[in-house]
């Protein structure tokens, strides 16, 4: 009788894990995932294969986040460079500059033209470029960086290596020395930050 009590009582007490647990596992089984993520903003400078300008050197920092470009020359006469840079990014960006110098009256600062490098480049990013401010006039040893250009995202796919996912942009700096000036120096500073309102 008490084997059949005990029977009866697991059998009960299955009936009830299976009852109550099953629908437990279904909904389990069944429920919907959510998972949430978020990409970092990325703007990427670095120095053009086309960089090929006498006097002029480059220097890259190594979070691509800033480009170093020192310019020597002679005499009092104006002189021009167009200096080729490649921008990468997954958002909108801004381009500033920073300039120090020796035996320099004035720099103007301004992008010449852009092309994308591609087909990883979205469509717009060329020629979404355009000047911060028509007739950029950057005052010597300036105390904050300077805006010089925007642009909207300009990568879609690739790494910030790759050949095809890059525009091309070629800045062209007018250097102005000083009227006694025998040799000149300046080093310009570009700076990229990323996420900025794009209109």
């Amino acid at each position: 009788m008490n084997c059949f009590k005990n029977r009866f009582c697991c059998s009960a007490v299955a009936i009830f894990v299976a009852v109550v647990c099953l629908p437990v596992l279904i909904q389990a089984q069944t429920g919907a995932v959510t998972v949430q993520a978020s990409v970092s903003e990325v703007v990427a400078l670095s120095a053009s294969s086309n960089f090929a300008v006498p006097n002029v050197q480059v220097t890259g920092a190594a979070d691509r986040k800033s480009l170093t470009v020192d310019l020597t020359g002679s005499g009092a006469g104006e002189q021009t460079f167009r200096l080729p840079v490649l921008i990468r990014s997954n958002s909108s960006y801004s381009i500033s500059s920073l300039v120090r110098s020796e035996s320099v009256g004035s720099v103007t600062l301004a992008p010449l033209d852009a092309r994308a490098t591609g087909r990883f480049v979205a469509s717009d990013a060329a020629a979404s470029v355009v000047t911060t401010n028509p007739d950029v006039s950057t005052r010597l040893d300036l105390s904050a960086p300077s805006s010089i250009f925007q642009g909207s995202r300009v990568s879609l796919a690739g790494t910030l290596d790759s050949p095809e996912n890059a525009v091309e942009v070629t800045l062209l700096v007018t250097v102005s020395p000083e009227a006694k000036s025998a040799h000149w120096r300046l080093q310009l500073m570009l700076s990229a930050t990323p996420g900025l309102n794009f209109k």
